[in-house]
């Protein structure tokens, strides 16, 4: 959202305030890629003026299905959440629809520098995590009880990147040992100027398997509350 005023076509969501910009399409005839635009706009902000103008218990998965990809949406909650990504909704979200008489999906998820502790961010951080974007959805009982589901169904996928670790590293370790010599990035700022990089590659590696198995030991979804209307 940062730098929208630098593509060739953005909007600005009426509902949310904010600015979505256009990364790639199969078409290129300017009255085609305005059409797109304008129904993507359209459809985004008739989703989020029905979030945000119903009762949450009276919101129902098949009325959110025609207008959202609701599993897309809840695994790039999971994933995100899972990681701490403190991007996510920021800067690097990806949304689309593959025609005018498609809903909107969420994905393909990116850009994953900014996590896994590397932000200074615990393990234990309060699982939460939550954008109000993420509450509107989660306040509803259907999602959440969808949310759920698929937590349980994935859970031993995002358990395993502890153990995923240590065969990335095996797999990359010629590639980082050449990158530190071409790099000299190690015992120091990183590029961004918010985190101290490791001595070594191995620490920071031994680092990032800690962090995933604590992540692995506390993960649970926030307590499911029923909104508070006064």
């Amino acid at each position: 959202i940062f730098f929208y005023e630098e593509e060739d076509y953005w909007f600005r969501s009426d509902v949310l305030g904010t600015e979505f910009v256009l990364k790639e399409i199969v078409e290129e005839e300017e009255e085609t890629i305005a059409i797109a635009m304008k129904d993507f706009h359209t459809s985004l902000d008739t989703l989020m003026t029905h979030m945000y103008n119903s009762v949450p218990a009276d919101v129902t998965l098949l009325q959110l299905s025609a207008m959202l990809d609701v599993d897309s949406l809840i695994k790039y909650y999971l994933i995100n959440n899972y990681v701490l990504n403190a991007e996510a909704l920021d800067t690097s979200c990806y949304l689309y629809k593959d025609g005018a008489d498609d809903v909107i999906h969420f994905g393909p998820i990116w850009d994953f520098d900014t996590c896994l502790g590397n932000n200074n961010l615990p393990y234990t951080q309060d699982a939460g995590f939550n954008r109000g974007f993420f509450q509107t959805f989660l306040l509803v009982p259907e999602v959440y009880a969808r949310t759920e589901s698929l937590l349980t169904q994935y859970q031993p996928v995002l358990h395993a990147m502890a153990d995923d670790v240590a065969v990335l590293q095996a797999q990359i370790a010629d590639s980082a040992a050449m990158n530190y010599v071409r790099w000299d990035t190690l015992n120091g700022l990183n590029a961004k100027n918010d985190y101290y990089m490791y001595p070594t590659f191995d620490e920071a590696v031994d680092a990032l398997q800690a962090w995933l198995a604590g992540r692995a030991e506390v993960f649970a979804l926030p307590e499911h509350h029923e909104p508070v209307y006064g």
